[in-house]
């Protein structure tokens, strides 16, 4: 629980917030369902629940983000149990702030730009991406550090805003293994993207997974070496290691293959 300034009223509240180096991820979790008139397309009834479980948590994620952003201090938190969440936001350089929802909303919670769009939510709101709980599960579990984890969801947010697209939040994170959203000028110049069923190449990990079959788990595409130096530093974790690793996973595999071409000549 927090207030926007020192005494006053009201009193917030955030669901999780996971402090790592100079890194925070703000999570606001919705419970709600789409209930069945929605679900049969009466539009006033997906207005509320958009409302709900995308506006209303944006703006709560996003409030909080930037209260943090604006106070880099120490802070104690108060709970509802009565234990107080200490925290030092004086380091924090990078704030993802998230919304996390049981409901799977599809194409539409992919691409929030098409709900106003369609005039299901009204233009000029901040909004933040939406990821389905099972979905931001198949996320974390696939990628195998914490460095790819904080990059996948930083510059998912980012893709969202730049780039045009068609596809669910699996569809995404396929192409995000495949490319690192090293997306050169398909980002943000007009180009548009299908990337529906993408995720299919997904299945065989976790179907043979499910099945009792010995499949290799999907891995983002970088050169071994890489690989080695991304380990390095998360391993030594010298000051601001998340934003180092973060510049290193933003360079392109291909680019990857020239620079250490370069260094060994």
């Amino acid at each position: 629980q927090f207030r926007l300034a020192e005494g006053g009223e009201p009193v917030y509240e955030n669901d999780v917030l996971v402090v790592i180096d100079s890194t925070a991820i703000v999570i606001e979790c919705k419970a709600h369902l789409v209930d069945p008139p929605a679900r049969r397309g009466g539009e006033l009834r997906l207005v509320d629940t958009f409302e709900d479980l995308v506006v209303s948590a944006s703006q709560q994620a996003r409030r909080f983000a930037e209260f943090l952003r604006a106070n880099p201090r120490r802070h104690a938190f108060e709970t509802r149990s009565g234990r107080i969440n200490n925290v030092n936001a004086s380091r924090l350089l990078r704030f993802i702030p998230i919304s996390v929802t049981y409901e799977n909303l599809g194409f539409v919670s992919a691409n929030l730009k098409e709900l106003v769009d369609a005039g299901l939510i009204e233009s000029g709101q901040s909004l933040v991406q939406s990821v389905c709980l099972t979905d931001l599960e198949v996320v974390l579990e696939t990628l195998d550090s914490q460095v790819e984890r904080i990059h996948y969801l930083a510059r998912r947010a980012e893709i969202e805003r730049t780039m045009g697209y068609r596809g669910d939040e699996l569809d995404l994170f396929a192409l995000y293994i495949d490319t690192g959203f090293c997306l050169g000028e398909l980002e943000g110049a007009g180009h548009f993207l299908d990337l529906g069923l993408k995720s299919k190449e997904l299945d065989p990990y976790f179907v043979g997974r499910a099945n009792g079959v010995s499949v290799p788990k999907p891995k983002l595409r970088l050169t071994d070496w890489w690989r080695q130096v991304l380990a390095r530093v998360e391993e030594v974790r010298n000051e601001c290691w998340t934003e180092v690793a973060y510049v290193f996973l933003s360079v392109a595999y291909e680019d990857q293959q020239k620079f250490e071409k370069q260094f060994k000549d």
